[in-house]
């Protein structure tokens, strides 16, 4: 049972911290709610899990994560709450006056960047040893497949009723689901990331957390001399890189902490080392990738971390424009600037798990600050919910960067 546990810990953790952040830490719930997210967890929780399980097990990063989580944002609003569709949607007259494409734009971003992705960013960099692999086998998948359909069904139903019934044409549904399908298709088309883009040479570090100047590492976990693998491009019997580059079988890791795995993240019960590593280093992909790589420096995390604060809080502040198209400018133009400075500076190399969570870390926050400006409840109980999810969110973040430091072990999924 410790062993399952372990195995499943990162499963979990998505499932409930999706729903967590998604609804709570944003404000729409008082504290006194908080069993809600058991509720909504199958929906919020299962759609995250998917999103993330398809795309490690594809080989993808986050291009296609971001753009699952755009699809999700869809169906949800689309199809399940129909808050798209609905002008009197929970009696709030969100599409008034131009206030459709404001709240699509609006609502939709939502659920991508904090529904999603943040959930998916912090429990990843909690399990380094696990955070591009897959956690779940075939069986694992259906089990969360069906739980997200239920659900998504149940929250259907309940906000049938709240809305007297309401229900979008039926253009309106296929419209829904074309976009939501393109958007998947999208997704799994884009170019599959080179392993420098992910995780490769760019912030790779040695056994101390330190970059050393060439690009292969020895028997100490830092890179040699040569910026090449040995010999036999085979891995070993220790866990390491040693003289001769070899490595050992994928699950395991050796006493370098940072040294991430090679491209080895398809389905789980692809165990074959040597095929693995042939695989990924005779198609020449990660040489060049590392060839292309900038050298200009990287932030440090507290950089990125601001950096997604003031991306939120531009974001935020399209809520309170005079004027519509300038409000969703704010939700585009917000998000945009991290992404763009992300994606540059995740080119360089030094990038790595301090800067990815400084923007997980950042985004997350701008929903701890923006909550006191949200009413679920009385006065009182709004400010002690609030409180209480921001230290949560803080608390959150301390338990992700000390799970970063903590060596852990990719333990066999294939049957899970």
């Amino acid at each position: 049972m410790p062993r399952l546990l372990q195995r499943l810990s990162p499963v979990l953790a998505l499932f409930f911290l999706a729903p967590l952040v998604g609804e709570f830490f944003l404000g729409d719930f008082p504290i006194v709610t908080i069993f809600l997210v058991a509720v909504f967890a199958p929906m919020y929780g299962g759609a995250a899990l998917l999103i993330r399980e398809f795309t490690r097990r594809g080989g993808r990063g986050w291009p296609t994560i971001i753009l699952l989580g755009l699809a999700y944002g869809v169906f949800e609003e689309g199809l399940v709450t129909q808050s798209l569709f609905n002008p009197h949607y929970l009696d709030q007259n969100l599409l008034d006056q131009g206030h459709g494409v404001l709240w699509l734009v609006y609502v939709v971003s939502l659920h991508t960047y904090w529904s999603v992705s943040v959930p998916v960013a912090l429990v990843e960099e909690a399990t380094p040893a696990r955070r591009i692999r897959p956690w779940l086998g075939w069986k694992g998948l259906t089990v969360v497949a069906v739980l997200f359909v239920v659900g998504s069904f149940a929250v259907y139903n309940t906000n049938l009723q709240l809305n007297h019934n309401w229900m979008a044409s039926g253009p309106q549904r296929l419209g829904t689901v074309a976009a939501v399908l393109v958007l998947v298709a999208v997704a799994f088309l884009l170019p599959k990331p080179a392993p420098a883009d992910e995780y490769g040479a760019i912030g790779e570090r040695g056994a101390h957390g330190q970059h050393s100047a060439t690009h292969e590492r020895g028997a100490t976990g830092q890179r040699g001399a040569t910026g090449q693998r040995g010999a036999t491009g085979q891995r070993g019997a220790t866990g390491q890189r040693g003289a001769t580059g070899q490595r050992n079988a994928p699950h395991e890791r050796g006493p370098a902490r940072g040294d991430r795995m090679t491209w080895d993240i398809g389905a789980p019960e692809e165990t074959d080392a040597t095929e693995q590593t042939n695989a990924t280093e005779g198609n020449g992909r990660a040489g060049n990738s590392v060839g292309a790589l900038s050298r200009g420096g990287v932030p440090s995390g507290w950089v990125t971390g601001t950096v997604a604060l003031v991306g939120g809080l531009i974001f935020k502040a399209g809520l309170i424009m005079p004027v519509w198209s300038a409000a969703v400018a704010a939700f585009l133009v917000g998000p945009a600037i991290v992404l763009v400075l992300t994606a540059r500076w995740s080119r360089r190399v030094g990038w790595g798990p301090e800067q990815r969570l400084g923007i997980a870390g950042g985004t997350l926050l701008t929903y701890s600050w923006a909550a006191f400006t949200a009413h679920s409840a009385s006065f009182a109980i709004d400010l002690v919910s609030h409180v209480i999810y921001a230290l949560a969110a803080i608390g959150l973040l301390y338990w992700v960067a000390r799970k970063m430091r903590t060596p852990d072990v990719a333990p066999d999924v294939s049957e899970g």
